[in-house]
């Protein structure tokens, strides 16, 4: 009678997710049927409501995505970089998951950052350019961007030549990056800023003290976590500052 009962009731709910039914007429039904065939019939019915109901939610995403201008959904109005990482997904610099994520907080690796440094300055090298970084095979995803990258002076191996292209990149590396990249809206400046952690001399601190005096970073005074790893979103905050001053 338990069994009977549940068949009833999910074939209700497919009945109102669907508005109609696929199953066979009560009179193609059995007479009396069979525990078997009753859950049979439930654990068939039990697999389209659980595929109704994953549609029906990713459906009820979709539409609250577009209706709030979201490419997303782990990135919503609220989010610090919102407007950021949608206007980089505009100009076609950035992509997220196939899964319809971005993974804001998730950290950016090297390789990463040559694809999106390369795609915005539609950077071009000889064919016959050969990375130099050993560490590189031509089958790798980001193979072609490091080339450019490298071959621009961009982006460049570490002491002995390797560019670790799954490493994530830290603050610094990416304040170099950004000063190498965009010399034009990134100018060299004689102005001094401090840091709490970032001693003059040391590695990035001129490259630091570029992004202060462009408007394209707010620490001073404060830590600029030089060695921390740079997240997604951040990269697009200091991405969208570096190349539209409207975002500073």
């Amino acid at each position: 009678m338990k069994a009977h009962s549940k068949l009833l009731a999910l074939t209700g709910s497919l009945l109102m997710l669907y508005g109609c039914s696929s199953s066979a007429t009560a009179d193609e039904q059995p007479e009396v049927a069979g525990d078997s065939w009753v859950n049979s019939e439930i654990r068939e019915l039990d697999s389209k409501v659980t595929e109704a109901e994953a549609r029906t939610e990713q459906l009820s995403q979709d539409i609250a995505m577009i209706s709030e201008g979201r490419s997303f959904i782990d990135v919503d109005v609220q989010h610090n970089a919102f407007h950021e990482i949608e206007y980089l997904t505009s100009l076609g610099i950035i992509n997220g998951y196939s899964d319809q994520t971005f993974r804001p907080s998730n950290s950016i690796n090297r390789g990463q950052t040559a694809a999106m440094i390369a795609r915005h300055l539609s950077l071009t090298v000889p064919d016959d350019y050969v990375l130099q970084a050993p560490d590189v095979s031509k089958s790798h995803q980001n193979y072609d961007d490091l080339r450019k990258v490298e071959y621009h002076g961009v982006m460049t191996g570490n002491n002995d030549g390797h560019m670790n292209p799954s490493n994530p990149l830290t603050r610094s590396q990416m304040a170099v990056v950004l000063v190498r990249a965009f010399p034009d809206e990134i100018p060299e400046t004689s102005n001094q800023y401090t840091y709490t952690d970032l001693r003059e001399g040391s590695f990035s601190y001129d490259q630091v003290n570029q992004l202060a005096d462009a408007g394209i970073t707010n620490r001073v005074g404060t830590a600029f976590r030089p060695s921390e790893h740079t997240t997604r979103s951040h990269f697009a905050l200091f991405m969208s500052r570096t190349i539209n001053e409207d975002y500073r």
